[in-house]
């Protein structure tokens, strides 16, 4: 059904049905999409089998938490799982890193290599909210008219709110309609702005700026036999 809004109506005077059909959805879209990034991202460092081995045991552990949470929502099991997530992305970060200095030939690869630790970088900024609103419920207000302030996140629904908060906090948009309340996670959305801004002007663009000179770089010239 179609659901009209008077001219009067108040802002946060939202059908629950409404609510409850963009939260499934929201869930529905949410979690492939993590599990997707989770298994690109473990592809992605497979280079040596030590390396292999401990993202695909971090990567099992965390998908099975996040299956068992989602079945059986309790605020421990959501914080291992939490926890255990930021454990993997900083790991996949890590490799990403080493791998990005290791070359000192920049490549069309390498500048993908850097964008992917930034959409990462979201990711785990999310996973670090969503653990500061379970030990502190009501750290992150939303205050539109789908998701209203008295509205409390839940187990399913929480993973996709703080990830769409964090990326409006990394790429500095800011449109307002999630506001961080307690003084952790003001300081956080503080941290996580300043090293989304750093990072493209520092690390993505001199990586871009050195691909450029590597490619319009005079070639040697090899010595007559």
């Amino acid at each position: 059904s179609v659901y009209a809004r008077s001219p009067n109506a108040e802002v946060g005077d939202v059908p629950a049905q409404v609510l409850a059909t963009n939260d499934t959805l929201s869930t529905l879209w949410a979690s492939p999409t993590g599990a997707m990034w989770v298994a690109s991202a473990t592809f992605a460092v497979s280079g040596t089998r030590k390396t292999t081995i401990i993202a695909v045991v971090l990567m099992a552990l965390s998908l099975l938490l996040e299956v068992f949470n989602k079945l059986l929502p309790s605020d421990q099991s959501e914080i291992v799982f939490h926890l255990l997530r930021i454990v993997f992305l900083c790991f996949i970060i890590h490799v990403l890193f080493k791998e990005i200095f290791r070359h000192s030939i920049i490549t069309f690869n390498t500048i993908c290599a850097s964008i992917c630790i930034y959409l990462l970088m979201g990711s785990l900024w999310g996973n670090i909210f969503s653990l500061l609103d379970v030990i502190h419920p009501g750290s992150i207000v939303f205050n539109t008219p789908l998701h209203p302030s008295a509205q409390p996140q839940t187990a399913l629904t929480r993973p996709f709110h703080m990830l769409y908060f964090s990326f409006v906090t990394l790429s500095t948009v800011g449109y307002g309609d999630a506001v961080p309340v307690t003084t952790a996670a003001r300081m956080f959305a503080a941290t996580e702005a300043l090293i989304g801004q750093i990072y493209l002007l520092v690390m993505v663009s001199r990586l871009v700026g050195m691909q450029i000179s590597q490619a319009y770089a005079p070639s040697e010239v090899k010595p007559a036999k």
